[in-house]
């Protein structure tokens, strides 16, 4: 069982190149024990059981930046206290 999983979402039609799937497909060919990946082009209510299996959840995406914007990385909090039942852990844009 994977103590980690890194979802990478994103989408070549939005302009954003699908930039998290690639991050996501580069982890899976590193095989890094204990750390598996899922990719897709948008984030949906069916992933929240990707959560139920794991210790830390690493969504990659985008967002909207202008020229010169450092690389952004935020910590979101359950807010289900442990329980992942409902899509409430969502990723800002």
């Amino acid at each position: 069982m994977a103590t980690a999983t890194v979802i990478g979402y994103g989408n070549e039609l939005r302009g954003d190149k699908g930039a998290g799937r690639i991050v996501a497909d580069q982890i899976a060919l590193r095989g890094i024990p204990g750390v598996g990946t899922h990719v897709t082009r948008t984030l949906a209510r069916g992933h929240v059981s990707l959560f139920d299996e794991v210790d830390i959840v690493v969504f990659v995406g985008t967002y909207d930046a202008h020229e010169g914007d450092p690389v952004r990385v935020e910590r979101i909090q359950d807010e289900n206290g442990g329980a992942a039942t409902a899509f409430a852990l969502n990723p800002p844009s």
